[in-house]
């Protein structure tokens, strides 16, 4: 009879401390806990984990169930939680008086330190431009993720799959890529140059440009030349033709002199042959008529 009725209290306690104020406390792996009273009391404490007895302090005299674990501070009920590993975590209760009333309420969560996050980049083909780089940022870390789409001005998130630890990634005014991976008990990071990514390009269309550039640039060669020729061939007809014209109107010159010469000497020609012939026809008409029976002296075929 007396067992129920202690049991039927220790329920009806439990149900009340279920509605008190819980503690949250986060701690790393390795570390040491306190968890405190806030009061002192002089009357018999009790500390549980999960409603297990773990210690007691009964008119001062401390009693514990693992001394290497758990320690309490006698001054002022205290308990402390050595070496801490994922198993302490749990919930801890301090419990006064003969009735155990719940004091205080600690849920302790053990971690481990978060993992250096690993970053992945490629480029966002489908937002780029000329003058604006969009890079997809991947970072991972502990078996979580999360994606990001950042340019050189701010990231936006688009996806995440964390559960456990918090990740985030910025762009910084150094030109920087900064992705932080944290939980309550540590934090990490990493960080890499922006363009790094951005100065990446996709091969084929690296290729596409690359072989564009060099047809324009062999485009503009020929064309080059080709005026460069027509320019020569131009300035030469152009001199030829002064030469021709030069020689044309010297020839020119020294004809007519000759034509002049040649014109003279056949009028002085005529001249003569008119006169030789006047004078022989003269000649032959006096010796028809007889006036004389020779030549004159003058009259000479």
């Amino acid at each position: 009879m007396m067992w129920s009725y202690l049991h039927i209290t220790f329920i009806i306690l439990s149900f009340l401390a279920g509605s008190a104020r819980v503690h949250v406390v986060y701690k790393l792996i390795g570390d040491k806990a306190h968890l405190t009273l806030k009061e002192r009391w002089n009357i018999t404490v009790k500390w549980r984990k999960d409603y297990n007895l773990i210690a007691v302090v009964e008119n001062r005299k401390p009693s514990i169930k693992q001394p290497g674990k758990f320690h309490l501070r006698v001054s002022d009920n205290s308990l402390f939680i050595h070496n801490l590993t994922v198993s302490d975590s749990g919930d801890y209760q301090a419990q006064i008086g003969q009735w155990e009333e719940e004091k205080i309420r600690y849920k302790l969560i053990v971690q481990e330190a978060v993992s250096k996050p690993v970053i992945n980049t490629s480029l966002d083909r489908q937002s780029n431009t000329s003058s604006v780089c969009h890079i997809w940022v991947k970072c991972s870390a502990d078996e979580d993720s999360v994606t990001y789409n950042c340019d050189h001005q701010h990231c936006i998130r688009t996806n995440a799959t964390f559960t456990r630890v918090n990740i985030t990634v910025n762009y910084r005014d150094t030109g920087v890529l900064e992705c932080t991976a944290s939980n309550h008990v540590s934090m990490k990071w990493t960080s890499i140059p922006m363009s790094n990514t951005c100065s990446q390009k996709e091969p084929g269309l690296a290729i596409t440009i690359d072989y564009i550039m060099l047809l324009i640039i062999m485009f503009c060669t020929m064309v080059l030349v080709v005026l460069v020729i027509c320019t020569i061939k131009h300035f030469c007809r152009k001199r030829k033709k002064k030469q021709t014209e030069g020689k044309y109107q010297e020839n020119k010159g020294v004809n007519s002199v000759y034509a002049e010469k040649y014109c003279l000497y056949s009028k002085q020609f005529s001249e003569n042959v008119s006169q030789s012939h006047e004078h022989f026809h003269g000649c032959y008409a006096r010796f028809r008529v007889g006036a004389i029976l020779r030549l004159p002296p003058d009259c000479h075929i």
